[in-house]
């Protein structure tokens, strides 16, 4: 016969405390903890307080699991566009001190910014926003502030063509926009340019990228990112794995933010 709970099973890290309760109060149809002095740990204790075994121990605290599983954490923005469309107000030239200031937060130039993304204000519900947005090429803005990251519809990639021979492959707007950076006190190379917006759009990218007799790959250096790259590889001799630069780095921003970049110049 199983014996019944004495103490709340959503806190069974609270041996001492419930150990000196139950003593104490003097119940009668309490049973005495065993006077045993054991090493181990909750589980040890509790199948020798309950007189169970571990499976049913198991079963005793799976609310208590159940309950406490990790949870994602969505910014409130990001919780409203899971259920809301959003909705394009404006678009106009980047002007915002906080959207600046958040792109000098991560390393990138203004006035690259300023010349590649523009400044969107959008709507989620009856919520009311504003961001730094690249347009990609079906009418949709990528949304980046410093509190959510986010796209409108329809979601595509973005190109920017000057009708180089060459082109160079990023995932997202600020691996973009780093680069840019990095290459404004060089002697740039004409080259086009495509921003995926989401490893997913690769496919879609290449047929305009395979039109190039060389592709530079500057994708993430994380599961996806290398997978994507591999493959690209596997295609056709015209791709090129360019993120040794930022090896030991998640991605090419994080590698130009964190000013390595900078001191080997």
């Amino acid at each position: 016969m199983s014996k019944k709970l004495l103490y709340n099973p959503l806190e069974p890290y609270a041996v001492k405390a419930a150990r000196t309760v139950l003593r104490g109060e003097g119940i009668s149809n309490n049973p005495d903890l065993p006077d045993i002095s054991l090493g181990g740990n909750l589980i040890d204790f509790a199948t020798i307080f309950y007189q169970c075994s571990v499976g049913e121990v198991i079963k005793i605290f799976s609310d208590y699991w159940s309950f406490h599983k990790p949870k994602i954490l969505l910014s409130s923005t990001e919780k409203a566009a899971v259920n809301c469309p959003i909705q394009i107000l404006y678009t106009g030239p980047l002007t915002s001190k906080t959207l600046l200031d958040y792109i000098v937060s991560r390393s990138v130039s203004p006035d690259i910014a300023m010349q590649y993304c523009r400044q969107v204000n959008y709507q989620i519900g009856d919520r009311r926003y504003f961001a730094i947005g690249l347009l990609n090429n079906s009418g949709g803005y990528e949304l980046r502030n410093s509190y959510s990251k986010l796209a409108s519809s329809p979601k595509d990639i973005t190109t920017i063509n000057v009708g180089a021979p060459t082109v160079s492959v990023f995932e997202g707007m600020f691996d973009f926009l780093s680069y840019k950076t990095l290459m404004k006190k060089t002697v740039e190379q004409s080259e086009n340019y495509v921003i995926l917006n989401s490893i997913s759009l690769f496919d879609r990218a290449r047929p305009f990228l395979e039109s190039h007799y060389h592709i530079d790959l500057y994708f993430d250096r994380d599961a996806a990112g290398i997978r994507c790259t591999s493959t690209a590889k596997d295609i056709s001799e015209k791709y090129n794995d360019a993120s040794g630069m930022y090896d030991g780095y998640k991605d090419l921003n994080e590698w130009f933010a964190s000013g390595v970049a900078v001191r080997n110049r």
